[in-house]
């Protein structure tokens, strides 16, 4: 075996002892390229494939060969419960060696983390937040920390490519390598994509990187898929009380004995159904796990509904994206729905958690409330008819472009002030100079009197000021907010309540929600019932004791985009009247009767103005119809308007856009609605607005759309 060869001694030992009979495709292309080159590399390939022992196989291999006194490998992830998982398949790789391995995080031993910086050796698992805090509060050891890194793995990378924490990352490793006077061999690690978000990844990988080339090692996922689309009217009482709960039952019943992993994009749908279900479990008797993940839940929840689904064959667990990364959880049976997710990507992604084991399938069933109403999405089912058009678009292998980010000033303004509380101070150009030649965060539109306008900014609000030999510095506002722990994150956290039962941390839930709350009220989470015993204002600590009675809680959610190319695949199916095999009887009936309201609110005297573009075009059609001061209200693919539908497409056919100040409709929209990002209100309002047209404006888009197709 040629590429068992090329592995140290110690290595072939450990996969004698697994015995492997030969290495999967992706690992032995990995093996030989690492082996021999230091090119950057990439490895797309499906969940389960291989992806963590064909990155350090062969890392690990050539540190044995030569080894050296500092940290050699650094993997990056974007979940402290990703690392917690890595960290025992790496040590088992390690476990002939004398390779230590370390993970750097919160909830990390802190005297392991001392030992390391004493110690620098062999490999670091940390996320971007531990890995900026290391670079502020280690600064003066990590030139020695790292002194010979040769490697750095980024675990999802697709998961940083597309927020501010890729951002964040990019500038973070091209600091590190600037400390260290070296480039560094990068290795990605992704889920399936199509050949444009490869594209993506490699241009967001070459921002970190000085090599010109990147090896693509990408296996395609052969897996068979069968999947079902149910509906459900839940009718209401006089009280609007749901009172019919037929799709839990039904859930019930494809539930049990099996390993099954049920997806909403909200919190608050989560937990409802998780409390529906434990009540049907209970009344059956069943031996089926009811459990729930999210990020609200305390750790020691997280991790035993994690150690539950890895023991247990009959369990079902209701999550969010908490559980879409790769955290090992075995072969999962099936995968359920509750609403359509925002992405085929993500649709993809929480798919290759079934159909784990050899020559399986993977399994999917969306089961879609309808609420019994008269409101237009319930008319036109958008949830089924958007449930259809991503099952198409995946069956089609398409998935979304991963969507660059060259626009996040709050992420810029992060990496200023962390370089300030680095130094002490520095001179405005050298600042500029840093941020755009050592971090490499060339910001659109972000030119040196741009750059000056945001000094004076933060200089206004308190966080910079600037000495007499024009130096600036942090001032005593901006020593507070980069001393505090939240800021080596750049995503917002909001402020919370910790709810504690018996001395146990059950969770956390927004402030808002709690506002009005009193001793004696009632609230859902975890998926059990609790009433509040106690406030207490001064620790944010919400006592609690179980209870018969439930209210469930609004949490806060984040805006999503839905791609324009998934609206136009819900027009086309609109427009052909396409009802799918995989449609159960309930689902096809609703479509029928959605096309003949399509149809009906299509006509020119109607007052339904869908725009099936996607929502940035969407958001833009907000702003064109308020400068026109036409009244409507938005629904999920357009607008209801207050008037004639024939009488708002003339006007809007008569725009004249020579003279259409797109800037001056964004200058008077409120900065709450604007600021979208943790460091956004520190934006003067210039590049907040720079910022907002860049990433929620397409006023050429929404002009085609107008031109061509109204």
């Amino acid at each position: 075996m040629i590429t068992f060869d090329l592995l140290h001694p110690y290595l072939q030992e450990i996969i004698r002892r697994k015995e492997w009979d030969s290495f999967k495709p992706i690992q032995d292309v990995s093996i030989q390229h690492i082996s021999k080159n230091t090119t950057d590399l990439l490895i797309v390939a499906p969940t389960a494939s291989g992806k963590t022992e064909a990155a350090f196989l062969p890392v690990i291999s050539n540190i044995l060969h030569n080894p050296k006194p500092s940290v050699r490998i650094l993997y990056v992830s974007p979940l402290k419960a990703l690392i917690n998982d890595q960290f025992s398949r790496v040590l088992e790789l390690c476990k002939l060696t004398n390779i230590t391995v370390t993970k750097w995080h919160g909830d990390a031993d802190n005297s392991k983390k001392q030992k390391i910086v004493k110690n620098p050796e062999g490999i670091l698992l940390i996320t971007p937040e531990s890995l900026e805090a290391l670079l502020i509060n280690k600064n003066e050891h990590i030139a020695h920390l790292f002194k010979y890194l040769d490697y750095v793995i980024i675990d999802e990378i697709h998961n940083f490519a597309v927020s501010e924490r890729g951002v964040q990352l990019n500038s973070l490793l091209n600091r590190l390598q600037h400390s260290i006077d070296k480039t560094v061999q990068k290795i990605g690690l992704s889920a399936t994509l199509d050949q444009e978000g490869i594209d993506g990844i490699l241009s967001w990988l070459y921002n970190c990187s000085l090599h010109s080339e990147v090896k693509v090692i990408k296996e395609k996922d052969t897996k068979g898929l069968q999947g079902l689309i149910k509906s459900y009217i839940v009718k209401t009482d006089e009280h609007d009380i749901p009172i019919e709960i037929s799709l839990s039952d039904d859930l019930f019943s494809i539930l049990v004995n099996k390993k099954s992993l049920i997806f909403a994009n909200n919190k608050n749908i989560l937990e409802l159904y998780c409390d529906e279900l434990r009540e049907v479990v209970a009344n059956t008797h069943s031996n089926l796990l009811i459990n729930i993940h999210h990020g609200s839940l305390s750790k020691e929840i997280r991790e035993d509904t994690e150690r539950q689904l890895k023991e247990s064959n009959s369990i079902a667990v209701f999550c969010t994206n908490t559980l879409e990364l790769g955290i090992d959880i075995s072969s999962i049976d099936q995968i359920i729905f509750l609403q359509p997710p925002f992405s085929v990507s993500s649709m993809v992604q929480r798919l290759g958690r079934s159909g784990r084991s050899e020559n399986s399938t993977k399994i999917f069933r969306f089961f879609l409330k309808r609420m019994d109403d008269i409101n237009t999405d319930a008319k036109i089912e958008t949830d089924v008819v958007q449930s259809v058009a991503m099952t198409e678009l995946m069956l089609e292998s398409w998935y979304e472009p991963l969507p660059l980010i060259d626009y996040d000033y709050s992420t810029y303004t992060h990496q200023l002030l962390s370089y300030l509380r680095i130094t002490g101070g520095t001179h405005a150009v050298k600042l500029f100079n840093y941020l755009s030649k050592v971090c490499r965060l060339k910001m659109f539109g972000l030119t040196e009197s741009n750059f000056i306008l945001l000094l004076r900014s933060l200089k206004d609000k308190g966080i910079i000021y600037q000495d007499t030999a024009n130096n600036i510095s942090l001032d005593k506002l901006g020593e507070r907010i980069t001393e505090h722990y939240t800021f080596y994150a750049t995503f917002s956290v909001n402020k919370e309540w910790r709810l504690v039962y018996n001395g146990t941390d059950i969770g956390t839930i927004p402030k808002l929600p709690l506002a009005e709350q009193i001793k004696g009220q009632h609230l859902l989470l975890a998926g059990k019932r609790w009433e509040i015993v106690e406030v207490i204002e001064e620790t944010s600590v919400v006592l609690i004791k179980p209870s018969k009675f439930k209210k469930p809680l609004m949490f806060i959610s984040s805006n999503q985009k839905i791609h324009r190319k998934i609206h136009e695949k819900m027009r086309e199916i609109y427009q052909k009247k396409f009802v799918p095999s995989y449609a159960d009887e309930n689902t096809k009936n609703y479509l029928e009767q959605a096309f003949k309201q399509y149809n009906l609110a299509c006509e020119k005297e109607s007052n339904i103005l869908f725009v099936l573009e996607g929502t940035i075009i969407q958001n833009t059609m907000v702003l064109i119809l308020k400068y026109l001061n036409i009244s409507s209200t938005r629904c999920k693919i357009g607008f209801v308007l207050s008037q004639n539908k024939k009488e708002v497409v003339s006007i809007l056919k008569k725009i004249d856009w020579n003279s259409f100040d797109l800037l001056e409709l964004v200058e008077k929209l409120p900065r709450a609605n604007k600021e979208n990002r943790k460091f956004d209100y520190l934006l003067p309002d210039e590049i907040l607005d720079l910022s907002y047209i860049r990433e929620w404006i397409d006023i050429e888009g929404a002009k085609t759309y107008i031109q061509e197709h109204l």
